[in-house]
């Protein structure tokens, strides 16, 4: 992990270049609070690296995307334009 890599040289160089990112997304709280600490200012966003079984519940695609939306705070009509010409990837 890059707030947290044990070699000195590293600790100095890099750590000023993350913290100038505009987002740092961590994976869950534990992730969050070691960024915090090896990364002082830092405020990271955490996306959960699962799916809670909400998506798995069988509906109408509109309804699939007002749920990402709600659980994630992605605007609706992002998730609209996306779904049907762009590709959500990397």
């Amino acid at each position: 992990m890059e707030a947290t890599h044990a070699n000195p040289l590293y600790r100095i160089l890099v750590p000023p270049f993350i913290i100038r990112q505009t987002r740092i997304v961590t994976g869950s709280q534990a992730t969050t609070e070691i960024v915090e600490k090896g990364l002082p200012g830092a405020k990271p966003v955490i996306i959960p690296y699962g799916v809670r079984d909400v998506f798995y519940q069988p509906k109408p695609r509109e309804a699939h995307l007002k749920t990402i939306a709600r659980e994630t705070g992605i605007p609706l009509k992002d998730l609209q334009a996306r779904s049907c010409s762009t590709p959500m990837v990397g």
